[in-house]
């Protein structure tokens, strides 16, 4: 499984403003006096990442043993309720075939074992979040939903980053690794800017926050152009 860390993320996001160019940007975040500088950069990086998602959801094959809840059953009688235990397979109680996250939707489900063309998957009968209902009997299914990426949000006593605070099933290579890399910069950006109009800086000189706002429109223009594309022709240059 791909993960990124929020830390190699950060330092990242840090190089590339820094040929914007925008000088103390990690000063700048450690600004909050509630919140230290990686906090908020994660706050920032969830905001990225849902707007990433909006265009490039994460597609997921979970394994399922389907078994409706009793009708006299007083949480959803006759569905099924998918259950979340990616926590398990972080502290290695699951392989990752046996990860299950509780999909936004589901656009398809099959068998197991069988192939996965289009003919072998099916339609629910019913899936509101996260109950789910089958027409078919109990068994063992492959279900088809689009998840959301998760974020493992660990820190250091002094509110650093720790090795295990990564975003899962993301990675910085191909197109898609650099559009989310160009969002987050994007949405740090949009930050900055925010900061101005907030807050009194006298340590920092107005030429940041010029080279932030021209910066934000280039960045938020250029992705606005992919994610346009992306809305035409599918998976642009994937």
């Amino acid at each position: 499984m791909e993960k990124i860390l929020l830390s190699d993320l950060k330092t990242k996001v840090f190089k590339r403003s820094a040929l914007i160019p925008i000088i103390g940007l990690s000063e700048i975040l450690e600004l909050n006096e509630e919140f230290s500088g990686d906090e908020i950069f994660t706050e920032i990086v969830r905001k990225s990442l849902a707007n990433f998602e909006y265009f490039h959801p994460l597609i997921l094959e979970m394994k399922i043993y389907y078994t409706e809840q009793d009708i006299d059953s007083a949480e959803r009688p006759m569905y099924y309720k998918m259950v979340d235990n990616f926590n398990c397979y972080l502290d290695g109680r699951l392989s990752e075939d046996q990860i299950i996250l509780v999909p936004n939707s589901v656009n398809g489900i099959r068998v197991q074992g069988s192939y996965t063309t289009v003919g072998s998957y099916f339609r629910q009968t019913d899936y509101d979040r996260p109950y789910l209902q089958l027409a078919w009997s109990t068994g063992k299914y492959v279900v088809r939903g689009l998840c959301n990426r998760p974020i493992v949000e660990d820190y250091n006593p002094d509110k650093s980053y720790s090795d295990k605070s990564s975003i899962y099933w993301m990675s910085f290579d191909g197109v898609k690794g650099k559009i989310f890399l160009d969002q987050v910069l994007c949405d740090t950006l949009d930050y900055v800017r925010n900061l101005k109009s907030n807050i009194s800086l006298p340590n920092f000189p107005a030429e940041i926050f010029g080279a932030a706002d021209i910066a934000y429109q280039q960045t938020k223009m250029e992705l606005d152009q992919y994610y346009l594309q992306s809305n035409w022709r599918g998976e642009l240059l994937l």
